[in-house]
C-alpha cells in the first residue's frame, strides 16, 4: 500500500501548529507526521510532539527551503505533503490524496485552497486550478499562476527534480519556484477540485517595501525560467517581466526594473501588447522610458490604475520565512 506523509517546517510556531496537527489528525490516514522545528525558541516542538509529531530539531536556522528538503530526505513514504504550520487541513483532504497515489500518471497532485481570515476565520476567497490546463504545460502554469502548498508529490521524483531551492535570493517566492523547478523537469501534473487546504491570511498586511522583495524574488525565478526554456514562453514571461516591472518602479527600484525589461528583451517579448497604445510607441524606443511614463501616469490617476501580478502574500506567524 502506497503510504503518505504530512512535512511541516515550522519556527516559533507554537500557538498555531496545534491546529494544523489536530485537523490531521481529525483525517486519521496519514502513514507519518514529521515536523522540522527550525531552532525555535517558543515551545514548538514540545507542543508537536504532543500532538502526535515526530520532531526534527534544528539548532541552527536554515530557512523554510532547507528544512523541507531535510524532511522529504528523512520521510519513509513514497508521497508527501508540504503543509505550511500556521494552515490547516480541510476534511477528506487525505481520502482524495490517497485516490490520485493510485494513479500512474502523475507525479504531482494540487488541491484547491480556501483563504480564511486569521482572526475571524471568516471565507475570503476561494482558489482552484484548471486541470486541462495544468496537464497541458506544467510550466507555463506555473509561470502564469501562484501556487501555495496545496499539493502532494511522489516523494522520488521530487527528490530527483532538487526539491526546494534553497538559494536566498528565492526565499520570497520559495513555492513557486518549487513547483517551477518540477514543472522544468518534467513531473506529471493533475489538479483537484476538492478544498484540501485553508490558509490563514491577514488582510492588507504587506507593505510596500515586502512587495518589492516579493517582486524581487519572482524576478530570480521567472528568470531561472527563461534562462532554461528561452524563447519558447516569450508571451508569459514578457507579461509577467512588464508587470513585475511596474511592481519595482512603484518603489524607485529601477535596478530591478531594468533587469525586469532585459529579461523581456531576452525572449523576444519586445511589444508589451497588454499596455496603452501611448505606452507600446515609446516602448518600441525605449523599454525604460515606457515604464517610467507609465509610472507618472499611474501616481497622478492613483493606484487603483496598477496591473498586480499573482504574487505571494505576507504569511502569518508560523509560517517560516
Amino acid at each position: 500500500m502506497k503510504r503518505l506523509a504530512l512535512l511541516i517546517a515550522a519556527r516559533n510556531a507554537k500557538p498555531v501548529v496545534g491546529r494544523l496537527l489536530s485537523s490531521a489528525r481529525r483525517e486519521n490516514s496519514f502513514d507519518e507526521i514529521l515536523v522540522y522545528d527550525d531552532a525555535s525558541s517558543d515551545g514548538t516542538m514540545e507542543e508537536a510532539r504532543l500532538h502526535g509529531a515526530t520532531v526534527i530539531r534544528g539548532e541552527m536556522q536554515i530557512g523554510p527551503s532547507a528544512a523541507r528538503n531535510c524532511l522529504a530526505q528523512q520521510s519513509t513514504c513514497g508521497w508527501v505533503h508540504f503543509h505550511d504550520a500556521a494552515d490547516e487541513l480541510a476534511s477528506g483532504f487525505t481520502d482524495r490524496a490517497r485516490r490520485w497515489m493510485a494513479e500512474v500518471d502523475c507525479d504531482a497532485v494540487l488541491f484547491a485552497t480556501e483563504d480564511r481570515d486569521v482572526f475571524t476565520g471568516t471565507r475570503l476567497s476561494g482558489c482552484g486550478w484548471d486541470e486541462e490546463i495544468l496537464r497541458a504545460d506544467p510550466v507555463r502554469f506555473h509561470i502564469e499562476h501562484s501556487v501555495m502548498l496545496c499539493g502532494i508529490y511522489r516523494r522520488r521524483a521530487f527528490l530527483a527534480s532538487g526539491g526546494f531551492d534553497e538559494d536566498q535570493a528565492v526565499r520570497c517566492d520559495e513555492h513557486q519556484a518549487m513547483h517551477l523547478r518540477l514543472a522544468l523537469n518534467g513531473l506529471r501534473f493533475r489538479a483537484d477540485p476538492h478544498v484540501g487546504v485553508i490558509i490563514y491570511r491577514r488582510e492588507n498586511s504587506m507593505s510596500a517595501s515586502d512587495a518589492t522583495a516579493a517582486a524581487r524574488a519572482r524576478i530570480e525565478v521567472l528568470n531561472r525560467v527563461a534562462l532554461a526554456t528561452g524563447d519558447r514562453y516569450q508571451d508569459a514571461i514578457g507579461l509577467l517581466a512588464w508587470q513585475l516591472a511596474g511592481v519595482c518602479a512603484s518603489s524607485n527600484d529601477w535596478a530591478a526594473v531594468e533587469r525586469c525589461l532585459s529579461m523581456a528583451a531576452r525572449v523576444g517579448y519586445v511589444d508589451p501588447y497588454h499596455e496603452h497604445w501611448l505606452v507600446r510607441v515609446v516602448a518600441r524606443f525605449d523599454a525604460a522610458t515606457a515604464v517610467r511614463l507609465r509610472e507618472v501616469v499611474i501616481r497622478l490617476l492613483g493606484p487603483s490604475r496598477r496591473a498586480r501580478p499573482p504574487m505571494p502574500i505576507q504569511p502569518v506567524e508560523g509560517h517560516v520565512r
